[in-house]
């Protein structure tokens, strides 16, 4: 390990130097020597004598020894810092105080702000242009730009995109499914609803009694200029025993509160154990306005039973350019509205 020198050492060499130049000087008249020969190769080899470490970043005035020396080389060879005393920038003043306008120097310059270059090689990010908060990111918390992000404008994944849901963002073309969690279900008349673990959630029914279960379905009613028509529902359940099924299902559009639409009324018992899916059919057609889905879960005498609801699913088709919204189609039988 190189020898350290303290700053006395060195105040001590710089003496010895100035005492030594001005010896020569006199042996120069002497002997007249060339004038600068000796000096320079005194000073070339009394800087060879010193261990490098004591110009490590390029200042003189570094406390040896101390365990910030490379920090402060590493900031000087990037240009986070540049010393002390300009024009020259030989020191670095390492026991003064920072002020303000001075941290805001070495912030501008570590982020890149300004006129300053980027950093680069951090140690969470290949460029400062990747961060938590950045305007192009592999992976950030927020981002302008990212491949996998919380919350982003542009992202190839993200939970918010531009600060919408993923339902706000459908194809021009083709089919989408949006899916909803089987926890959103409400239940009515006393009936309890619990989500579980899995997103889905257990609709408990007392003995003699059944139950009507709504699923809100907040979905996009227009994208590019063309409306959007629900062209089929998929429930998937799981009766918990014997004696509890699914009796009614029906997907109704709510028109501007004021008329609830019928866009699926189907009576057909469902009563599986297993998990599985049904699928309903939907007439193609743009409504405006919340859907709901109503099921009616009808419970055998004798005993509280349980049916879990796993999630509902709708999927949307982009009607024709041009195709105009239907009007409201009121239907007698419609369910109280939630």
């Amino acid at each position: 390990m190189a020898e350290q020198h303290r700053p006395d050492d060195l105040a001590q060499l710089r003496a010895t130097v100035t005492t030594l130049q001005a010896r020569l000087a006199r042996v120069e008249r002497g002997r007249h020597l060339p004038r600068r020969a000796l000096p320079l190769a005194l000073v070339a080899l009394l800087v060879a004598l010193l261990p490098l470490a004591t110009f490590a970043a390029g200042f003189t005035d570094l406390n040896a020894g101390s365990p910030h020396n490379d920090n402060i080389a590493a900031i000087a060879a990037v240009g986070i810092t540049k010393g002390c005393n300009p024009p020259d920038y030989t020191q670095y003043c390492p026991n003064d105080k920072v002020t303000r306008e001075e941290m805001a120097s070495f912030l501008a310059r570590t982020a890149g702000l300004g006129g300053n270059p980027a950093v680069a090689n951090a140690k969470t990010a290949q460029t400062a242009d990747t961060a938590t908060n950045a305007t192009n990111a592999a992976h950030a918390t927020s981002a302008d730009t990212a491949t996998n992000a919380t919350t982003a404008t542009n992202a190839t994944n993200a939970a918010a995109l531009g600060g919408q849901p993923p339902s706000a963002y459908l194809p021009a073309s083709g089919t989408t499914t949006l899916r909803y969690p089987g926890s959103m279900a409400v239940g009515y008349a006393g009936i309890s609803v619990d989500p579980n673990t899995s997103g889905g959630a257990i609709v408990i029914v007392p003995a003699n009694t059944n139950a009507v279960v709504v699923v809100p379905l907040p979905r996009p009613t227009a994208q590019y200029g063309r409306f959007l028509a629900i062209t089929a529902v998929r429930v998937c359940y799981a009766a918990g025993s014997a004696g509890i099924r699914i009796g009614f299902t029906g997907l109704y559009a709510n028109e501007r509160a004021i008329d609830s639409q019928v866009l699926v009324r189907d009576a057909t018992a469902r009563a599986e154990t297993a998990h599985e899916c049904y699928d309903l059919a939907v007439a193609p057609r743009a409504v405006a306005g919340m859907d709901y889905l109503f099921l009616t879960i009808v419970n055998d005498p004798g005993a509280t039973r349980l049916l879990e609801l796993d999630s509902v699913a709708l999927t949307l088709t982009p009607l024709a350019a041009g195709a105009a919204e239907m009007p409201p189609v009121a239907d007698p039988n419609a369910p109280p509205k939630p």
